[in-house]
């Protein structure tokens, strides 16, 4: 066992503890914290990539927006159904922020610097939105717990398959110019992971389940089919935003895996279409 695989089986084995434990042992509240705080630190992350933490203001008000939204997305009945309403708070609050700096502080704007980190602000919010903001709602749908889990585990074994079937059979670039190291052997790996997750999830819930209020077989392997495809889109827009960034991992909080944002990045396309199927 090689040290760099050694790190990262040490990091994802912490990581899968604390999150069982807040999943299973904690109230549903708990996890909505954990998500919060996951956002709050993959917005510095993505601050710090994008530079806009040289942008105090800008920056700030991320911690803000995310906090907002996030809460009241939760705690508010029906509330993601304004999900329009955050997406426009953020574009109109950055863009008052750039003039408040402009206007008050006198300081001189660059216009295409601006724009460019307002768009930045904009897609940056709205993607942890969608990474996190999902969690905790999900939680109170019928089953809510099962399709979190299921999810979560079927991204992380898909990633698992993906390194590994690309590790030893991996020839083919998939798509080098974003993701060098990806094969498209490792996707096929990628895809069969992700049922292979949601069915040992369910088989999990099968066994020790002692009432009949589970998700169907059905279900599972439209979680399967669903995580398949998107975590991989997903691992590919982080990848892609760390490329125009320059950067390798977006940080360092797990051992071996980087940041927040390097580990969660399957869910930000996965989680919130599980919401929306599964609350229909």
């Amino acid at each position: 066992m090689t040290a760099e695989l050694r790190q990262r089986l040490i990091g994802a084995g912490i990581a899968i503890a604390v999150l069982l434990f807040v999943l299973l042992a904690l109230p549903d509240q708990a996890t909505f914290a954990l998500a919060l705080l996951a956002a709050l630190q993959a917005w510095r992350e993505y601050s710090r990539m994008m530079g806009l933490e040289k942008r105090q203001l800008l920056h700030q008000f991320g911690f803000l927006w995310l906090t907002l939204a996030m809460s009241i997305s939760y705690f508010g009945p029906g509330s993601l159904g304004l999900s329009w309403f955050w997406m426009w708070l953020g574009f109109f609050g950055a863009f008052f922020l750039l003039g408040i700096e402009s206007l008050v502080f006198k300081q001189i704007i660059d216009v295409t610097a601006a724009w460019r980190d307002l768009c930045r602000f904009v897609m940056g919010t709205s993607y942890l939105f969608l990474l996190f903001g999902f969690i905790g709602p999900i939680t109170g749908l019928i089953n809510g717990l099962q399709i979190l889990i299921s999810g979560i585990a079927s991204i992380a074994i898909a990633d698992t398959t993906a390194y590994f079937v690309g590790k030893k059979y991996g020839k083919q670039k998939f798509w080098p110019e974003i993701s060098p190291g990806k094969t498209w052997e490792g996707v096929y790996g990628s895809l069969g992971g992700a049922y292979l997750g949601s069915i040992i999830i369910w088989l999990i819930f099968f066994a020790v389940s002692h009432n009949t209020q589970l998700l169907s077989f059905g279900g599972t392997l439209l979680i399967g089919f669903v995580v398949g495809p998107l975590s991989i889109m997903g691992d590919l827009l982080e990848s892609l935003m760390k490329r125009a960034s320059g950067t390798k991992d977006s940080g360092s909080l797990i051992t071996g895996h980087g940041g927040i944002l390097d580990r969660a990045d399957g869910m930000a396309l996965v989680i919130p279409v599980l919401y929306l199927l599964f609350s229909i």
